[in-house]
């Protein structure tokens, strides 16, 4: 069930069980927080509390039962859920952590009792994120004219918590003319790491060593650590090698590797897979190791980091 027909089956009581899944966190977290307010009288409970979700949900009260939210679920004993899940009257809300891959049997018989909701991580490039930034800024009563949505895009970068927490800021500020501009944008939303991160790795793409390294001296005037970039640059760059991989297997379309390593299709064919296939291979591969060994360093240097990452961007050639 997509997030959206989810959060009006919860409110309309249309649907009573759901399992969260998926990558996005703050997606969770807002559907939990939608469970609070259309179910005021609720219960949560950690795998470490599950014994008592037992107790409240086989207890079959005469009166009103609470909502059930059990987070961390595929912690717990689904097995013992399974039947519980069945005869309970109330809202279940069970959210499934991150790192779930293949559910066990049991899990997977318990998620077949409830409507799953696909919390899902929006693509990092395209237009997921602003077209999200657009329509939280209309349904708080605001308006945003021009490229106010990419721009907030543009300093925050793919974080939805962060982004949230920034249109907060952004709606009291406007609060009385309840109009958001680009200026706004400018003086109140904070750059973050992510989007540093996302500004380096194409520079670097474009070996433009010279703005790369204007982009990270910017990025410590206000930041002390930056192994969160060395992070990201890892990542896109094993992105760039599996889809090396993928099309030298000769079984997946280029919209297949999109799906796979989670990128448009357009991004890949147009940027991605050129950049990745003029590197090459091996390239790709040095420049992952190189990072890795950055990625130590920095944790075990005790000079000035900033020297360590000025060495890797003049070296990305």
């Amino acid at each position: 069930m997509k997030y959206q027909q989810a959060v009006t089956a919860l409110e309309k009581k249309i649907e009573k069980k759901f399992i969260l899944k998926g990558q996005e966190s703050y997606l969770k977290k807002h559907f939990i927080m939608r469970t609070k307010i259309r179910f005021p009288l609720y219960k949560i409970f950690f795998p470490e509390d599950q014994s008592e979700a037992f107790n409240v949900m086989g207890s079959g009260n005469f009166f009103e039962n609470p909502a059930i939210i059990l987070i961390r679920f595929d912690e717990m004993d689904a097995e013992q859920f399974v039947p519980l899940i069945k005869i309970y009257n109330e809202c279940v809300v069970a959210s499934l952590s991150e790192k779930v891959k293949k559910p066990s049997t049991a899990l997977t018989k318990a998620i077949s009792l409830m409507k799953v909701v696909e919390c899902s991580q929006l693509r990092d490039y395209g237009d997921d994120y602003s077209l999200w930034i657009g329509t939280k800024i209309a349904a708080a009563g605001y308006t945003a004219p021009g490229k106010v949505a990419d721009l907030i895009y543009a300093k925050v970068g793919p974080n939805m918590s962060v982004i949230a927490s920034e249109l907060k800021k952004l709606f009291l500020v406007r609060a009385g003319s309840k109009i958001i501009t680009e200026n706004d944008v400018a003086l109140y939303v904070s750059q973050t790491s992510v989007s540093t991160s996302f500004q380096l790795f194409e520079y670097l793409m474009r070996k433009d060593v010279k703005r790369a390294l204007e982009c990270f001296e910017s990025h410590t005037r206000n930041h002390t650590t930056f192994i969160d970039i060395i992070a990201f640059i890892g990542a896109y760059l094993e992105r760039m090698y599996r889809m090396l991989l993928l099309k030298e297997d000769g079984n997946f379309s280029l919209d297949d590797i999109s799906d796979i390593i989670g990128l448009p299709p357009f991004i890949v064919r147009t940027k991605y897979m050129p950049k990745a296939t003029a590197f090459g291979k091996n390239r790709i591969a040095q420049k992952i190791d190189e990072v890795c060994q950055l990625s130590v360093k920095s944790r075990l240097f005790r000079g000035d980091q900033r020297v360590l990452m000025e060495n890797f961007i003049l070296d990305f050639k």
